[in-house]
């Protein structure tokens, strides 16, 4: 699973609302305070490969942002062909 998963699922978590109050729920200590702690760290090795090895890091993000469309479409595609079955 691609590191740009994890860092898009923390920062989901941080505007996910919150269950009612209830004793089943579990509530993480510090929320959101370990996400916001991981999201830095995950931008700070970022920006130490781009000092590191600029080249390297600025392929690496052309070949994720060049993924982004094509995995827009083929999710488009499969949620049309999911809707021209039920119909």
């Amino acid at each position: 699973m691609p590191v740009s998963a994890f860092v898009r699922a923390a920062s989901a978590i941080l505007i996910v609302p919150r269950a009612a109050e209830s004793a089943s729920v579990f509530r993480a200590p510090l929320h959101p305070l370990p996400i916001i702690v991981f999201l830095m760290l995950v931008a700070a090795i970022v920006v130490l490969f781009a000092v590191a090895r600029p080249m390297q890091t600025l392929t690496s993000a052309l070949v994720i942002s060049l993924g982004i469309p094509v995995a827009w479409a083929l999710t488009k595609r499969r949620s049309l062909d999911v809707a021209a079955k039920a119909t």
